[in-house]
């Protein structure tokens, strides 16, 4: 499997959802496997919203 290069505007979205969206959404908006999504958020230290978290700010559970 060869690994895709993270473009700027891809890394640019990644910090911009983080705080508002879970790795899987992210994922999906990116078009890359959650596990890509959730290891470079680890490698440029940024934290991210869990699923539980987004569903109640989402719908106002």
């Amino acid at each position: 499997m060869t690994k895709k290069p993270w473009s700027t505007q891809e890394l640019d979205k990644l910090i911009r959802l983080s705080s508002e969206c879970p790795p899987v959404v992210i994922a999906k908006e990116l078009s890359r496997p959650v596990t890509s999504v959730r290891k470079k958020m680890r490698e440029i230290g940024v934290s991210y919203v869990t699923g539980e978290q987004w569903k109640k700010v989402r719908f106002n559970i």
